[in-house]
């Protein structure tokens, strides 16, 4: 496809410059682009974008793309690769915010965190565009839909809650995307929303071999905490309410350092869990976390 971004979905300028040039991450660990793909950085607010999309959107509903990025495009698959970050969620969010409430996922993929929730919220619904996880979906007891206009059609000013985890760096229109979240909760009803730190902790290092890990074909835009307050903003959210949430522990970031593998946590034993502690408490304070975590009300 490689369609140009003339214009950033933040500010609409159209002036930039380029922060990366070379290789990116074109699915799961391990699968590199053959050529190279320009990241570039908004000269008015600071978004960064993939200045090119290398692919359409229809892509991202085949099993094509679920097999290059998942390795898998089996629901079951899909559930077990992400169960371990629920609970996570869950505690961010706070259960005041779900019980006996009608909440959304926006963006559910296979419906993890929304079986987290079955049985203690009102109603459960998804937004998936990918349809090949939509029957499982619909078997465990929750409503899907394709697109937030579908959803719209039935739910418009009735959600409690959105929730919406590692999606908006995916979509063409960020403004757009919360434009329609806005649309679909009820007046005072609440969003969480997270992605990916432009400032993780290994961004602060020039570490090439991480950063060709960390820009990848299927994330347009890169947040930092400054550009997604502001676009929540922009879309007339309130009570906008930023957490820094880190998941990695020491040892994973001397290993990106010195073998660049990324090796999840606990490999270097001599680091015990007073230190890791500490070193995500650090993460943390100073906004180094892997994610970006937004509470907002409409």
């Amino acid at each position: 496809m490689n369609n140009k971004i003339e214009t950033c979905a933040l500010c609409e300028s159209n002036e930039y410059f380029t922060v990366y040039k070379n290789k990116i991450r074109d699915g799961s660990f391990g699968k590199i682009t053959k050529q190279e793909h320009e990241i570039v950085k908004c000269i008015k607010c600071g978004l960064v974008r993939l200045l090119q999309i290398p692919f359409s959107k229809e892509f991202y509903v085949t099993d094509e793309y679920r097999e290059t990025y998942n390795d898998t495009h089996d629901v079951s698959d899909y559930i077990s690769m992400h169960d371990h970050e629920q609970a996570n969620r869950l505690s961010n969010i706070g259960m005041e915010s779900i019980r006996d409430k009608v909440i959304l996922d926006y963006g559910c993929g296979g419906g993890g965190f929304l079986d987290l929730a079955s049985g203690v919220a009102k109603t459960t619904i998804g937004i998936e565009p990918f349809e090949g996880y939509h029957s499982s979906i619909i078997k465990r007891g929750h409503i899907v839909f394709k697109s937030a206009d579908d959803a719209l059609k039935k739910y418009e000013n009735k959600i409690d809650l959105i929730v919406s985890t590692g999606v908006i760096e995916h979509v063409e229109n960020p403004s757009m995307y919360l434009e329609n979240a806005y649309k679909l909760l009820k007046n005072n009803g609440e969003i969480y929303l997270d992605t990916d730190n432009l400032n993780e902790i290994s961004m602060q290092f020039q570490n090439v071999k991480f950063q060709e890990f960390f820009y990848r074909t299927a994330h347009i835009w890169y947040f930092d905490s400054k550009t997604l307050t502001s676009l929540f903003e922009k879309m007339k959210f309130k009570n906008i309410d930023l957490k820094f949430d880190h998941h990695y522990d020491l040892s994973n970031f001397l290993i990106w350092q010195k073998d660049y593998l990324p090796s999840g946590i606990g490999k270097i034993k001599i680091f015990d869990k007073e230190l890791n502690e500490a070193w995500i408490r650090f993460c943390n304070r100073n906004g180094y976390s892997d994610l970006i975590c937004v509470k907002a009300s409409k």
